[in-house]
């Protein structure tokens, strides 16, 4: 009998044996060396049992070691048990397999974490914050979100913002007053030359050329030689072109029709150009109806006139209003009608004013406020 069986097998037993050395004949163990010889043989009975134990596989039950941590990161031992600690340092890398932890929709959108793996719903939240405008709008520099261009605005052709799709380029089409794309005319479309929304290529256009030209008339288009200037002064050249520049070299002379310069208001009054025309408005421009008024005649011939009344004495300085550039040759006075029994007399003149003095028959000053009128000529 085994010492487990001893004292496991009678529950009575154990709970009431006798004292060590009792009297009354119950089992008992009588000295110290009884009691380690027992103990001895109960650990032997344990070590026999543990070696009878075998090791755990994936089929039956049994002892088994732990893992190391880099044995759980190798990943490849097959007979040992992985801790909790063992399994945390176990993490997922872009080269083996493991634990990860998941990231926010911050750290999803920040774009930046290589350790942490993304969920829906963080990529969805990801995906609003996108669509809510919190990332930047692109820019030349910048990469963002970005609006497509309307057919109409890829047309402007002036937003720096939007993006233009392959249906709103197409659309983009080539006019007379709007840059984009063209298609190329058939060598057909060229010679019959109507097409006014395709281009032309070189080969259309030498399609569209004829081997020999005609040369150009009144009535057919064709090839047409370009008139020298002494050809366009000539005049009497009618198969050859004018151009800008023979044009403006035909300048109109006293024996040759031509172009002409029209004169200013100065020009007229100084008289001396031979080469410009005279206009109504330079003449105009040269005559002042006023009081006093003047007439500036080409070349150095100006009149001034004017008329006023006597003052205090029968006497007046009177100015021409625009002084004469050299000196007054005439100056004529003559009183009004009503007041034609009054005599004129003039002194003081220079080329800006005169004085006026009136007097009756009796030589005597005429009074105030007769009216006389004058004329002055001089260049």
């Amino acid at each position: 009998m085994s010492i487990f069986e001893q004292f496991s097998t009678d529950p009575a037993a154990n709970t009431k044996a006798p004292p060590l050395g009792a009297p009354n004949g119950g089992t008992s163990i009588k000295s110290l060396d009884d009691i380690c010889r027992t103990l001895m043989a109960a650990i032997r009975e344990v070590g026999d049992l543990a070696s009878n134990v075998q090791n755990a596989t994936e089929s039956v039950r049994g002892i088994v070691e732990l893992a190391t941590i880099a044995e759980v990161q190798a990943g490849t031992d097959t007979v040992r048990a992985v801790t909790p600690a063992g399994l945390a340092a176990r993490t997922a890398t872009l080269t083996r397999a493991g634990v990860v932890e998941l990231a926010t929709s911050e750290e999803t959108l920040a774009g930046a974490d290589t350790a942490r793996a993304v969920t829906p719903a963080g990529l969805a939240g990801a995906i609003e914050d996108i669509v809510l405008g919190q990332v930047p709008a692109a820019t030349t520099s910048v990469s963002g979100v970005v609006e497509l261009a309307t057919s109409a605005e890829a047309q402007t052709g002036t937003d720096t913002a939007r993006a233009v799709t392959p249906a709103a380029l197409a659309a983009v089409t080539a006019t007379a007053t709007r840059a984009g794309l063209v298609e190329l005319a058939t060598n057909a479309e060229a010679i019959a030359g109507s097409d006014t929304t395709r281009a032309v290529t070189p080969a259309g256009l030498a399609a569209a050329m004829p081997s020999s030209p005609a040369d150009a008339s009144t009535t057919t288009r064709g090839i047409v030689e370009l008139a020298t200037n002494a050809e366009v002064a000539t005049g009497t050249d009618t198969v050859r072109a004018v151009t800008p520049a023979g044009l403006a070299s035909l300048e109109a002379t006293a024996a040759l029709a031509g172009l002409v310069e029209l004169a200013t208001a100065a020009e007229v009054a100084t008289g001396t150009d031979a080469t410009r025309a005279v206009t109504p408005k330079g003449i105009a421009d040269n005559i002042s109806i006023g009081n006093p008024g003047y007439i500036n005649l080409p070349g150095t011939l100006v009149i001034r006139y004017g008329f006023t009344t006597t003052s205090t004495g029968g006497a007046r300085t009177i100015t021409f209003g625009t002084a004469f550039a050299n000196a007054v040759n005439c100056l004529l006075l003559t009183p009004s009608a009503a007041s034609s029994n009054y005599a004129c007399r003039v002194s003081a003149i220079s080329t800006s004013a005169f004085t006026a003095q009136l007097f009756d028959a009796a030589d005597g000053p005429a009074p105030s406020g007769v009216t006389f009128y004058w004329l002055a000529i001089g260049g």
